[in-house]
């Protein structure tokens, strides 16, 4: 049931026999004229409807016979009274089974103007919406509590008067780290992998990867999902026979969940790879919106971002010669009405700025949101030739910042090497990195680090304990309520390596004991399965995407080859 509450407002009564004064009084006191013929009858109502005794702003003068009659105004220019507002309120759905955008609408409906419509969460504020259509998303994420929820609306009008109505709304979400959905991406003639995956602003997936078709040559590959799962959009970008393409990078526009930023590298006949940046855009009929078409042979996409302000910017590496690789950093932007991407900056390189390394790769990229960029992966330098972590800044400037420890590199005896394979950073500026750790000749295992984005002074690292053979830590991502979810290979010596899913607590790289994770999957004919990355989206569900190892039959031989798989869980 609504309830409201209206701006104070003094009705004085008007008699039949001081009609006159009581209407010089009401000129004084509130500066409105009323109908005189509603006030001198004894019947007036003030809720009536304008036909009778609405007001009208006066002008402090004249008598009863200049008042308004039938709903016009009268000869001093008023304006008819400003009544409470009528809210219609609706929740959709109102049982929520699983992490979800709930959406909150409110008709609301004044005889003046509506000022605002306020949404509430259990008595939280949770938006303002100035202007029709009065609509709220709100995200039930599955590491939420269960039981009933109270949501709410409040519509203001311009005179200031409130109306409020609430709903209850059950919730009963699934068991945390159970399967949400899953799907596999057949090739189209022999092998495909999922390599990326980035979580839509409305809670839909999109991936990336290659299809490729046995021979040396293979096409782009790149879908979106709804939350759900259904695929939405599912398209291969090939540049024919002969060429080997790989998509191993994907993040969406943070406004537009139809839109996405795509890196990779094509291969001709077993040359060097030339970079490929595209943004895609699955509502269009040619859904490749633009690239970058410059032909920059030898150089590698490896990861992308998109800031708010919609800038593309690209880490990798470039190949200088047998020996030498430079991690790159370029910063693209997208101008409307073209095709081309068009480069904001000079790009850089890491060989140039990073301590004269001799081996730099950019795995993972991330931009901040004040507008700097932080580039994960690792780094190998001629007076120790073992693999080291490396974390470099990119200023505001498209820059490689140098000074208060910039870039992190990581500290290791000589017999210890270990490089980074992903990254992310909390609202907070926490810093998360995933990788690896090997000492020596032994298998190499998941080595995870923390610090804070202004100081290295508190850096937390982790290693994980030896699982058998080579057991690499692959990708990671946070919770909303502050826990790391890290995807790893676990090598297992009877069904070969596994996928290993584990979480990890808000600070520090302890268990939660109550928690459902580490799990491990295998695939379906127990050969090599792998992550390549874990995400997570605003509801806090959880997508993994990978290969599996699948037995096909060719040329009436069966033969093993990756699948690229899908799989999406409670959080």
């Amino acid at each position: 049931m609504s309830r409201y509450t209206i701006a104070p407002f003094t009705l004085l009564a008007l008699s039949a026999c001081n009609t006159e004064k009581a209407y010089q009084d009401l000129i004084q006191n509130h500066g409105v004229t009323w109908d005189t013929t509603a006030a001198t009858s004894g019947d007036f109502d003030p809720a009536a409807s304008p036909t009778s005794g609405v007001p009208t702003a006066g002008d402090g003068g004249g008598d009863g016979d200049t008042a308004a009659t039938d709903g016009d105004k009268g000869s001093s220019g008023g304006a008819q009274l400003d009544l409470p507002p009528v809210l219609d309120f609706s929740v959709t759905p109102d049982d929520v089974q699983s992490a979800m955008f709930v959406e909150l609408a409110a008709g609301c409906e004044d005889d003046i103007g509506v000022a605002e419509v306020r949404f509430f969460v259990d008595g939280a504020p949770l938006a303002t919406v100035a202007a029709a259509p009065f609509v709220a998303q709100w995200p039930v994420k599955s590491t939420d509590d269960d039981g009933p929820r109270t949501v709410g609306a409040e519509c203001e009008d311009t005179a200031g008067h409130i109306v409020f109505d609430e709903l209850v709304v059950g919730v009963t979400l699934p068991e945390s780290s159970s399967p949400s959905w899953s799907d596999f991406h057949p090739s189209e003639n022999w092998a495909s992998e999922a390599l990326d995956a980035s979580p839509a602003p409305d809670g839909s997936w999109w991936v990336c990867g290659y299809d490729s078709n046995g021979d040396g040559s293979s096409a782009m590959w790149i879908a979106h999902y709804a939350a759900d799962g259904t695929k939405l959009f599912d398209q291969l970008i090939s540049r024919g026979p002969g060429f080997f393409g790989s998509c191993s990078g994907i993040e969406t526009f943070p406004d537009d969940p139809h839109r996405a930023a795509a890196t990779g590298s094509w291969i001709k006949d077993g040359l060097a790879p030339t970079l490929w940046v595209g943004v895609i855009d699955d509502t269009q009929d040619e859904f490749l919106r633009a690239e970058h078409k410059d032909g920059l042979l030898g150089e590698v996409g490896n990861d992308v971002a998109v800031t708010a302000d919609h800038q593309i910017r690209v880490t990798g590496y470039r190949i200088d010669d047998n020996t030498d690789h430079d991690l790159t950093y370029r910063a693209l932007v997208l101008k409307e009405g073209q095709s081309e991407l068009v480069t904001l900056a000079s790009p850089e390189y890491s060989s140039d700025k990073l301590k004269a390394t001799s081996f730099d790769v950019g795995e993972a990229i991330v931009a901040l949101p004040d507008g700097r960029s932080l580039i994960a992966g690792r780094t190998t330098d001629p007076n120790w030739p073992k693999s080291r972590g490396i974390a470099a800044l990119v200023g505001t400037g498209h820059q490689f910042v140098e000074t208060d420890g910039w870039p992190y590199i990581s500290e290791l005896p000589q017999v210890e090497q270990d490089g980074f394979t992903d990254v992310s950073v909390t609202a907070g500026g926490l810093v998360v990195a995933a990788g690896w750790w090997q000492e020596g000749v032994k298998s190499r295992r998941p080595r995870l680090v923390q610090f804070e984005l202004s100081d290295f002074a508190n850096l937390d690292a982790f290693i994980q304990p030896a699982m058998g053979g080579d057991f690499t830590g692959r990708s990671l991502a946070t919770l909303s309520t502050g826990p790391v979810m890290v995807a790893a290979t676990k090598f297992d010596p009877v069904e070969n390596d596994d996928i290993l899913l584990d979480q990890y607590t808000a600070t520090g790289w302890g268990h939660d004991p109550d928690s459902a994770w580490p799990q491990v999957f295998g695939g379906f004919f127990h050969g090599n399965d792998a992550p390549h990355a874990i995400r997570i989206n605003a509801v806090d569900e959880i997508l993994v995407v990978g290969f599996e190892t699948i037995q096909v039959v060719k040329d009436g031989q069966a033969k093993y080859v990756r699948q690229a798989w899908l799989r999406a869980f409670h959080g």
